[in-house]
C-alpha cells in the first residue's frame, strides 16, 4: 500500500508529464518565423522563396501571415538532407486579430482613413457653426422677431454676421474638396489592395527533423511582373550608341519585399506548357433539302478543355480580367531560351503596385550615322544610327531616345525580329536641307494602231550639308510598280541607287552618298508610264 507522500509525488509526476506533452504539441504547431530570401520575377508572375529554420526534434512547422494572392497548388517545399517532409496543408484565416505586420500599402490606407475621420469631425463642427449663424440671423431681425432699435448696432451686427458666414461657408467648401481628394486616393489604394485584404493564409508542414535544419518554401503569384525598357543615347563624336538595359517592376502580392535577392527572367512559366494537337477531319454527307438541316461538324474540332485547363484560361485573362489579372499586359517574348538578370544587392519593393525602374546593364554599340530623308513625302532629314544586332537575348520593349543629352522621342526596340542590322531614329537633323523640284510632267496619247496613254513624272532632289563635317545621307524614293501586263513602267535614275527593294520593300530605292561639309548633292528620278487609252489606272500621282 502506497503512503500519502508517495501518492502525492506520483500525482506531481503525472501533472509534469501532461504539461510536457501539451507543450510538445503546442511547439509542433507553433508559428515558425520565416523570411523571403529570394524572388524570381517573370513578365506576368513571380516565384517567391521563403526560408525557415527547423529546430532539432521538431515534428511540424506553421507559417503564418502568408498572403492570399499566391497559388496554393504551386506550393513546393525543399529541405536539407537531414529533414523529411510529410503532409502539407494550406488554410485561409481571417486577417483581423492575426497580429501580422501591416504592409506599406495597408499603412497608407489606415493613414488616409484616419485623415478622413478627422476631416469628418471638422465638417460636423463647421456645419454646427453654420447652423448657429443661421439662428443668430433669424433672431436679429431677419424674420421680423426681436428687431434691433439702434440702426448703428444693426449695421455692425450685420457686417460681423456676413463676415463670419463667409468664413464658415468658405471653410466648408475647402473641407469638402479635401475630403473628395482623400476619398479618391483611398479608393485607388483599396482597389490595389484587392478583395483578399480581409484574409490570410497559414501553411502547416509536417516534418521529421532529428537534428534540425532549414526549409525552403516556394510559391507562385500572378500579382507581380516586370517589363524590359531601354534608353539609347547617340554619341555623334565617337559614332556609337550607348544602350542602357532597364527593367520596370511592380507587385501587389500583399507582402512587402524587403532586403531580398531579386532575379528577372524572360521565361513564361504560367503559359500553356504544350502546343496544340491535330485531330482528324470529320466528313459527312449533307441530307437532302427536304429533310431537316443538319449542321456539319467543324473541321479540326478540339475536345472540350479539361477543368484544370479551363481554370488556367480564365485565370490569365484570356476570357476576361479577373481578380488575379496580371499587373502588365502580357506579350510573348520570342526567344529560343529564357535569360535571367540578377539585380545587384538587396531590393526593396513594397506591395503597392507602383512601377519602379532599375538599371540592369549598359552596352556601347559602334554605329554608322546618317541623315535620312523621303523628300517626296517630307523634305526634312532625320538622324539615324545603324548598329549590328547585339548578341544575346533582348526582349522587346519601349526605348527612350536621347541626342546630346535631350530626349527626342521613343521607339519600339525589338532586335530579335531584325536582320543583322538595327536602325534607331534620333530626330530631325536641321543642318541637312532638301529642296524638291518637279520638272513639267505631261500626259499624251501615242501610237497609231495600238492607241495608248503615256504619262511622264520626274523629280529632282538637292541635298545640302550644313554641318562642319562630312555626313552620310540616305534618300528614299518609292517608285511606281506595275501590277498588270498592260501597264509599262520605264525608270531612269541619276545616280544609280545604292539599293533596290530597300529593306525588302518592292519598288523602294535608296540613294546613299557622303556629302562634304558645305557641299550639295543632286538626285533625280524619271518615270515613263504607258497604259491603254481607255483604261483607268489606279495609283497614278
Amino acid at each position: 500500500m502506497k503512503t500519502k507522500p508517495a501518492m502525492h509525488l506520483l500525482h506531481r509526476q503525472r501533472v509534469t508529464l501532461g504539461a510536457a506533452a501539451l507543450a510538445a504539441t503546442a511547439a509542433a504547431h507553433a508559428a515558425t518565423p520565416s523570411r523571403i530570401s529570394e524572388i524570381t520575377l517573370y513578365p506576368d508572375s513571380a516565384t517567391v522563396v521563403r526560408t525557415a529554420s527547423v529546430g532539432a526534434g521538431a515534428r511540424g512547422i506553421e507559417l503564418t501571415c502568408l498572403p492570399i494572392t499566391f497559388d496554393a497548388d504551386s506550393l513546393r517545399v525543399e529541405a536539407d538532407s537531414t529533414i523529411r517532409v510529410g503532409d502539407i496543408r494550406v488554410e485561409t484565416v481571417p486577417s483581423e486579430g492575426s497580429g501580422c505586420a501591416k504592409t506599406a500599402l495597408e499603412t497608407q490606407i489606415r493613414t488616409l482613413q484616419d485623415q478622413r475621420a478627422a476631416l469628418g469631425v471638422q465638417l460636423q463642427a463647421n456645419a454646427l457653426s453654420a447652423s448657429y449663424l443661421k439662428a443668430v440671423s433669424e433672431n436679429t431681425g431677419g424674420n421680423g422677431h426681436a428687431p434691433i432699435a439702434d440702426v448703428s448696432k444693426l449695421g455692425r451686427a450685420t457686417e460681423a454676421l456676413a463676415r463670419n458666414a463667409q468664413e464658415v461657408f468658405t471653410r466648408q467648401e475647402q473641407l469638402k474638396k479635401r475630403d473628395a481628394e482623400l476619398k479618391a486616393q483611398l479608393d485607388a489604394l483599396q482597389q490595389t489592395h484587392g478583395a483578399g485584404a480581409t484574409t490570410l493564409r497559414t501553411a502547416r508542414i509536417a516534418v521529421s527533423a532529428p537534428r534540425g535544419g532549414e526549409l525552403r518554401i516556394s510559391y507562385q503569384t500572378s500579382r507581380a511582373g516586370w517589363r524590359p525598357a531601354y534608353q539609347a543615347s547617340v554619341d555623334s563624336v565617337r559614332s556609337n550608341v550607348i544602350v542602357e538595359r532597364q527593367a520596370t517592376l511592380a507587385q501587389s502580392t500583399g507582402e512587402d519585399w524587403r532586403g531580398v535577392r531579386l532575379r528577372l527572367s524572360t521565361g513564361q512559366p504560367r503559359t500553356t506548357p504544350r502546343g496544340p494537337e491535330p485531330y482528324a477531319w470529320q466528313l459527312s454527307i449533307l441530307q437532302p433539302p427536304s429533310s431537316p438541316p443538319v449542321a456539319p461538324a467543324p473541321m479540326l474540332a478540339r475536345p472540350a478543355a479539361p477543368a484544370a485547363e479551363a481554370k488556367e484560361t480564365s485565370r490569365w485573362g484570356l476570357t476576361g480580367k479577373t481578380d488575379d489579372a496580371p499587373l502588365f499586359d502580357v506579350t510573348a517574348v520570342q526567344t529560343a531560351f529564357a535569360t535571367e538578370f540578377e539585380l545587384p544587392g538587396n531590393v526593396e519593393l513594397p506591395s503597392d503596385a507602383q512601377k519602379v525602374t532599375y538599371t540592369l546593364a549598359t552596352e556601347t554599340l559602334p554605329a554608322k550615322l546618317a541623315a535620312r530623308s523621303t523628300p517626296r513625302i517630307d523634305t526634312a532629314a532625320y538622324l539615324i544610327a545603324t548598329v549590328d544586332r547585339p548578341p544575346g537575348i533582348w526582349p522587346a520593349g519601349n526605348m527612350q531616345l536621347r541626342r546630346d543629352g535631350a530626349v527626342v522621342g521613343t521607339t519600339h526596340w525589338n532586335p530579335a525580329g531584325a536582320d543583322q542590322k538595327v536602325t534607331l531614329p534620333f530626330g530631325r537633323d536641321d543642318l541637312v536641307t532638301v529642296v524638291v523640284e518637279t520638272p513639267k510632267t505631261f500626259q499624251r496619247s501615242v501610237g497609231l494602231l495600238d492607241n495608248r496613254n503615256e504619262r511622264q513624272l520626274a523629280a529632282l532632289y538637292t541635298v545640302r550639308n550644313r554641318h562642319r563635317d562630312a555626313i552620310d545621307v540616305q534618300i528614299l524614293e518609292a517608285t511606281p510598280v506595275s501590277q498588270s501586263d498592260d501597264i509599262k513602267v520605264r525608270t531612269t535614275f541619276s545616280p544609280e541607287p545604292a539599293k533596290r527593294d530597300w529593306e525588302h520593300r518592292a519598288g523602294v530605292i535608296a540613294w546613299e552618298q557622303t556629302i562634304a561639309a558645305g557641299e550639295s548633292a543632286h538626285f533625280s528620278a524619271d518615270y515613263l508610264i504607258t497604259y491603254p487609252k481607255d483604261a483607268r489606272v489606279s495609283g497614278l500621282r
